[in-house]
C-alpha cells in the first residue's frame, strides 16, 4: 500500500506546528494520499498508527489520531503507550454513537462495528445527501422510533442481515417476534460475503445482529423453511419477507450441468474446486471470489460481459480488489458474451463477433450475480393482515437497501 514517507509524515507535522496549529488532526497530516482518505474494509483498524508515532515524537503538541478505529481497546493502548494523545472515532461513532458508553459498561458484544463499506456515509456526502449507514440504519433519525401502541405477533421470515435487523428493531418497539431461517446458519449472503481477503470484519455486523436479536428477545429459528401451511398455524398479526435473493442462473446453453459449481457453494465450502478454475462472471460477486480462489493459490481465469473487470465495485475498494488479481496472477476475458458453458470451459463471442473457446479447467463456476427470492409469488399480501417485503427479496441489490427497508418495515409494523 502507498503513502507518505515517515520523515514526510514529521515534516507535515512540524509544518502545521509552525503554522500556528492546536493540535495535529492526523486524517489531515497523513491522508494525503488518495487511498489513505476513506480506508476501505480491507485495510485494518489503526492501519496508519507507525505513522501517528512518528509525528508524535516530531511535536510538542497534542496529536488526534484517525484510523478506521472500531476497536476501543485497541485505541485505548495506542493512549496508554504514548503513541497518541486522542483517537477520533468517525465512521465508527456513525455505525454506533454508544461507543463510548457499551466500551465503559464493558458490553462489546452489543457494539455494531463499522465495517468500512463506504456505501451509506462517504458516497452520500460527495452526492449532497443526508448521511446513511449500512450496520446503522438509525443515523440521523434516532428520535423516530417509538414503542408500539399496539403489541404485535410479528414472523420474519429470512435470517440475512435485512430479515435479523427487523426483528431486532420490530422487538425493541415491543412486539412479539420470531424469526426463521431455512438454513441452519444465519447471515445470509453478507455471511458469504466476508470470506473474500480482506473482507473478514464484515462478520462482525452479523455476529452483533444475531447479539442484538438475542438481547431484545426475538425467537430465533433455524433450519424452518416457512410455508403457507406455516404461517397459517402460527397466525402471525404481521409478516416480514426478507428471503434475500439466489444466485442469478441465465439460459445459457449447459448451465445447468451437474459439473458446474456455483459461487456461493465455493465461498460456503460446501463444493471444492479443482486447481485450475474458470469464474463466469466478473461483477463484483465473480471478481471476489477470483480473488478468494487466488489467495487459496488456484490457478484462476474470470470471463465477463463488461469491459472491465469489478465494474459494479465502488472505487477504494476496487483499487485492493485489482492488486489481489495481480498478486495471484488472475487472468481476464472482458467483452465477452458466453454463449455456452461446456464441463471444462465455455465459447463465447467478442464484441467485434469474434467467437472463441476456452477450456481445459478442472473447474467452472457461476458468479453472474443474484436475482430476487420470494417464494411466496403474488400471494405474499395474503400471508398476514400486515406484509412488508424487504431487501433482496424485492430486487437484489446493495445490503444498505435490505437494512434501510428492514427498519422501515419494522418502524411502521
Amino acid at each position: 500500500m502507498g503513502g507518505i514517507s515517515l520523515q514526510d509524515a514529521a515534516t507535515v507535522a512540524a509544518y502545521l506546528e509552525n503554522c500556528g496549529a492546536d493540535a495535529i488532526h492526523v486524517s489531515r497530516a497523513v491522508h494525503i494520499r488518495d487511498e489513505f482518505m476513506w480506508a476501505p474494509t480491507c485495510i485494518h483498524g489503526g492501519f496508519n498508527a507507525d505513522f501517528v508515532t512518528e509525528i508524535k515524537r516530531a511535536v510538542q503538541i497534542p496529536v488526534i489520531m484517525v484510523g478506521r478505529f472500531t476497536e476501543p481497546y485497541y485505541a485505548e493502548l495506542m493512549v496508554k503507550e504514548g503513541r497518541t494523545d486522542l483517537v477520533a472515532f468517525g465512521r465508527q461513532s456513525i455505525a454506533d454513537p454508544e461507543l463510548p458508553i457499551k466500551a465503559f459498561r464493558g458490553e462489546m458484544e452489543s457494539l455494531t462495528p463499522c465495517i468500512a463499506c463506504l456505501q451509506g456515509c462517504v458516497a452520500n456526502m460527495f452526492q449532497g445527501n443526508p448521511i446513511e449507514c449500512l450496520v446503522n440504519p438509525r443515523t440521523g433519525r434516532e428520535a423516530e422510533l417509538k414503542a408500539a401502541a399496539v403489541k404485535k405477533k410479528v414472523l420474519v421470515i429470512g435470517g440475512g442481515v435485512g430479515g435479523l435487523y427487523a426483528a431486532y428493531v420490530a422487538a425493541l418497539r415491543g412486539h412479539e417476534v420470531t424469526l426463521c431461517e431455512k438454513k441452519v446458519v444465519l447471515g445470509g449472503n453478507m455471511r458469504l460475503a466476508a470470506y473474500p481477503p480482506g473482507k473478514g470484519d464484515i462478520v462482525g455486523m452479523v455476529r452483533n445482529y444475531i447479539v442484538l436479536c438475542q438481547k431484545a428477545n426475538v425467537t430465533l429459528l433455524t433450519g424452518i423453511e416457512v410455508t403457507k401451511e406455516y404461517i397459517e398455524v402460527n397466525a402471525p398479526d404481521a409478516v416480514i419477507v426478507a428471503t434475500g435473493a439466489s444466485p442469478l442462473v441465465l439460459p445459457i446453453p449447459g448451465i445447468r450441468d451437474s459439473s458446474i459449481l456455483s459461487g456461493d457453494d465455493v465461498l460456503s465450502g460446501e463444493v471444492q474446486c479443482g486447481q485450475k478454475v474458470l469464474v463466469v462472471g466478473g461483477g463484483m460477486v465473480g471478481s471476489e471470489l477470483a480473488a478468494f480462489l487466488g489467495e487459496a493459490e488456484h490457478e484462476v481465469t474470470v470471463i465477463e460481459l463488461r469491459d472491465k473487470i469489478g465494474a459494479d465495485v465502488i472505487s477504494e475498494h476496487r483499487k485492493y480488489l485489482m492488486k489481489d488479481f495481480s498478486d495471484y496472477n488472475i487472468t481476464t476475458i472482458t467483452g465477452a458474451k458466453v454463449s455456452e458453458i461446456h464441463k471444462d470451459g465455455v465459447s463465447y463471442t467478442l464484441e467485434d463477433g469474434t467467437r472463441n473457446c476456452i477450456n481445459g479447467f478442472d473447474s467452472v463456476v457461476l458468479a453472474m450475480g443474484y436475482r430476487n427470492y420470494n417464494p411466496f409469488g403474488e400471494d405474499v399480501d395474503k400471508l398476514a393482515k400486515e406484509v412488508y417485503v424487504i431487501g433482496d427479496a424485492v430486487k437484489a441489490r446493495r445490503a444498505l437497501d435490505a437494512t434501510r427497508e428492514a427498519y422501515e418495515a419494522a418502524k411502521n409494523i
